[in-house]
Order: C-alpha cells, then sequence, then structure tokens
C-alpha cells in the first residue's frame, strides 16, 4: 500500500479522527461530503500516533514524513494547510513522534479553518 493511501486510511478510520471538528462540504453534482481540511486536537493526535506507533519502523518514518508535508503548506500568510494541528499540544505529539523515530521535521499548531467550496 502507498503511504499516501495508507495516510488517507488513517486520516477517515473513526477510530482515530472523530472528524466533528474537520471541515467538510456537500457536492451539488455527486451528492457526497468531501473533507477541505483534516484537523487534529490533542486526543486525536495522540490516537494518530498510537495507529502510526504499531506500523514497522520504515512505514513509521514515511508516514510521518507524508503528514509532515501536508501539514506544513506555506507560512503565517499562506492558505490553511488540508490537514492541521490545532492546538500544541496536538503539534507536540506529533513531534515527539517524528523525534522518536529520527525524522527530521516540524509540526506547528495552525487553528486556522480552511474554507468550505461552494458547489
Amino acid at each position: 500500500m502507498k503511504v499516501a493511501d495508507r495516510l488517507n486510511t488513517l486520516l477517515k478510520n473513526p477510530d482515530v479522527n472523530t472528524s466533528r471538528n474537520d471541515v467538510t462540504w456537500a457536492s451539488g453534482w455527486d451528492r457526497k461530503i468531501h473533507t477541505a481540511q483534516y484537523r487534529f486536537g490533542s486526543a486525536e493526535a495522540k490516537d494518530l500516533a498510537a495507529e502510526i506507533g504499531k506500523l514497522g519502523p520504515r512505514t513509521q518514518k514515511a508516514l510521518v514524513r507524508e503528514l509532515a508535508r501536508r501539514a506544513n503548506v506555506g507560512g503565517d500568510n499562506s492558505f490553511p494547510a488540508h490537514l492541521t494541528f490545532v492546538s500544541r499540544a496536538a503539534a507536540n505529539v506529533m513531534n515527539d513522534l517524528a523525534k522518536n523515530l529520527g525524522v527530521d521535521v516540524e509540526f506547528k499548531a495552525d487553528s486556522r479553518r480552511a474554507p468550505a467550496p461552494m458547489g
């Protein structure tokens, strides 16, 4: 399974992401609910880290790198990322995981909500 697909599966897992705080929208074309932004609080970040910890070391590192790639888009003045850690505690959970795995990435807290598309 590709890293991006494995991460998408984790993000959609209701045991990891309760999705109550995610930004979603309903398409007028296909009537499906789409997620514009995954938003992780500290409890969700702990659950995500625990699920990642169940995998092999290479997969863990690859998933943390992919998480960082999706979460660390642009800067303070840019559009909010598709995946955010909404509190410092949530970002710290992921930073601790990255540090323990020896992956040189930094997660930052970003509480901004992405605007949901219309249509």
